[in-house]
């Protein structure tokens, strides 16, 4: 397996030029359906369980059901810039309609966890003609939910219901009726896609930078921000992933448990897949929270020859407690890890545990899904993201107070990561998101992918915190605004600001600080019901609300938030070691550095006046945060 080992590696590949790409994905399918027919293109299994009983589609066959897909779109009124919204667990419904939808038209993956009122104003952005969702036999919740969108929608005309036992078995489903509802129609899928011809009915339509898919990013307040895939996009990221991590040799299996409705998941382990004619393994519905999924993950993993598969950190924590004893892992090349921050003991303890080798990643939704990796053959250097992926052009700038580009950052200086490419989106859907987002160095606009960071002489990227200030709960982004916008309301807040509280096992929760308005009282146990009532994401309700006399400011005014970031990594330190219960005095102080950015600083006294370093390395080692031990 040949791969890139080092930044010189990436410069000669880009040297040697681009290769021709294909227009869209969909005809890199057809190509394989005509080289390999028989080869597996998608298993699917139902339950942990049994995973060894899947559902399964050759090449052919998967073309047949996205043509069935694409036509049935089609028919439906949906044409090159009509969108198509799904809100699907991962179910096959959900890869048919997201790699056949983009054939009809541009689709629109939405977490189906989002409520309605959010599901509604993200699909009436992007104009969804068409909306999938799972039946109310399948997800009474769901369809409930469903419900409150068609009564508000303003653009939607017909919603296609799946019926996820269609899927479990392989029993002939019934016939079901088509009816309406407020003036949409409600259609079956199964019932629907048999209706439609295997064989494309229409003329393919797509050109490279055609809209292939709408992505919903940012926060869950305000006006919809949404990302712009093109198929360009999509096609170069996916072959940039495999040059780098030579996954274009030979054929792969690849398991995704990580949701169809975002980026890692369907263009890492889904067009990644397809267009090199690898084999996609997904499991369960609810993927890696699925009934006894992890338990069995690594059997799983020899069953299908599984050569990768892509996580966040909070799912090697979870495999950590199953042995690997009972399985053969040979066929497991590597683990992609990417989405949070991963820790330095939690990367020794998983390859330690599984002896499976371990790939720290970094991608962002504008810039398709990643950016950089740690090489696979190369140095890996355990905290950074990796080198750049060839023709994904990366950098560290110095912004001046409005954004604007001042100069280039030294090796080694903390500045804001920037990034252009084939990979980088053109702009949101709507032009009011796009202010800002742009670097101008004067040669080139670049991506300003809010993230701060360093390049080191050999082109390993370092990141050192989050100017856009998200909340990272393992692999989910929570903007603080749809925690702060909703508090912000309760009479006796003044002043609110969201930040994220160190956890081992999902990188951060959300935490809130409040300043009380003058003769106003409230307790902390009031306001954290006010956050449930009122703050709609679940994942994003405060875990504890802390009540201060004043937030810290900056010189203009504006809230300083790496303070209260810092309180919560001396908070979450202080108790770890004093849970020790060895330790006489502990002193605690967080410092912007140059070189690894805001640091928590530890200086102890310990009761028998014994050295107790690399017992605090070990305790604090599973959080992301940087300290060091001071004498």
């Amino acid at each position: 397996m040949k791969t890139i080992q080092n930044y010189q590696d990436i410069i000669a590949i880009e040297k040697a030029g681009l290769p021709e790409f294909k227009n869209c994905a969909y005809e890199y399918i057809v190509e394989n359906s005509n080289k390999f027919s028989d080869r597996i293109a998608f298993h699917y299994f139902s339950d942990g369980e049994t995973f060894n009983k899947p559902l399964s589609w050759t090449y052919t066959q998967f073309l047949e059901e996205l043509n069935r897909v694409a036509n049935l779109f089609r028919g439906l009124g949906v044409h090159r810039k009509d969108a198509v919204s799904y809100l699907l667990p991962n179910v096959p419904a959900a890869v048919f309609t997201m790699m056949g939808g983009q054939v009809a038209g541009i689709v629109n993956p939405i977490n189906h966890m989002l409520e309605a009122h959010h599901t509604k104003e993200i699909i009436d952005a992007v104009g969804s003609k068409i909306l999938i969702v799972l039946s109310k036999e399948t997800n009474p919740n769901l369809w409930n939910k469903t419900l409150d969108i068609i009564n508000e929608s303003k653009s939607l005309e017909v919603v296609i219901t799946v019926n996820a036992n269609d899927f479990a078995s392989n029993i002939n489903p019934v016939k079901r009726e088509p009816y309406e509802i407020n003036g949409v129609k409600i259609l079956d899928w199964t019932t629907s896609l048999n209706e439609q011809s295997k064989e494309l009915s229409f003329q393919l339509d797509i050109e490279p930078e055609d809209i292939a898919g709408y992505y919903h990013t940012g926060g869950t307040t305000g006006r919809p921000k949404v990302a712009q895939h093109s198929h360009l996009n999509q096609i170069f990221n996916a072959y940039m992933i495999n040059v780098m991590i030579g996954g274009t040799e030979g054929h792969k299996s690849l398991f995704c448990g990580l949701p169809w409705f975002h980026v890692n998941g369907i263009v890492a382990t889904g067009v990644n897949v397809f267009i090199n004619a690898h084999t996609l393994v997904l499991g369960t519905a609810a993927g890696y929270k699925g009934n006894m999924l992890i338990p069995n993950f690594w059997k799983m993993i020899e069953h299908y020859q599984i050569s990768f598969f892509s996580c966040v950190p909070t799912i090697l924590q979870f495999l950590l407690t199953v042995p690997t004893e009972d399985a053969n892992l040979d066929c497991l090349e590597y683990a992609l890890c990417g989405a949070a921050p991963l820790s330095t003991q939690l990367f020794n303890d998983f390859e330690s545990h599984s002896g499976v080798k371990l790939l720290e990643a970094y991608g962002f939704t504008e810039g398709t899904c990643a950016a950089s990796v740690n090489p696979y053959d190369g140095e890996r250097r355990i905290g950074s993201i990796g080198m750049r992926l060839p023709f994904h052009y990366m950098k560290v700038v110095i912004l001046d107070d409005n954004e604007n580009y001042l100069r280039d950052a030294k090796q080694g200086e903390i500045g804001i990561v920037v990034a252009r490419g084939a990979h980088i989106i053109k702009g949101y859907k709507e032009e009011i998101h796009n202010k800002n987002i742009w670097v101008d160095d004067g040669i080139h606009k670049w991506y300003n992918t809010g993230d701060m960071g360093k390049v080191d002489e050999q082109g390993y990227f370092w990141l050192t915190g989050r100017k856009k200030e998200l909340i990272i709960r393992g692999g989910h982004n929570i903007d603080p605004k749809s925690i702060e916008e909703p508090l912000a309301r309760h009479p006796a807040i003044a002043a609110v600001a969201a930040v994220g509280r160190p956890d081992k096992r999902v990188g951060e929760l959300p935490v809130a600080y409040v300043q009380l308005k003058s003769g106003k009282e409230a307790t902390e146990q009031e306001l954290i019901d006010y956050g449930k009532q009122n703050i709609k994401e679940r994942a994003a309700q405060p875990k504890r609300i802390f009540i201060i006399d004043e937030l810290p400011v900056t010189s203009v005014g504006k809230v300083f938030k790496p303070k209260l970031s810092d309180r919560q990594k001396m908070d979450i330190s202080k108790i770890e070691l004093e849970a020790l219960g060895i330790f006489k005095t502990i002193a605690l102080e967080a410092k912007l550095t140059k070189d690894k950015g805001r640091v928590v600083f530890i200086k102890v006294t310990s009761k028998d006046e014994k050295d107790y370093s690399n017992l605090i390395q070990k305790t604090l080692g599973g959080y992301t945060f940087p300290f060091e031990i001071i004498k």
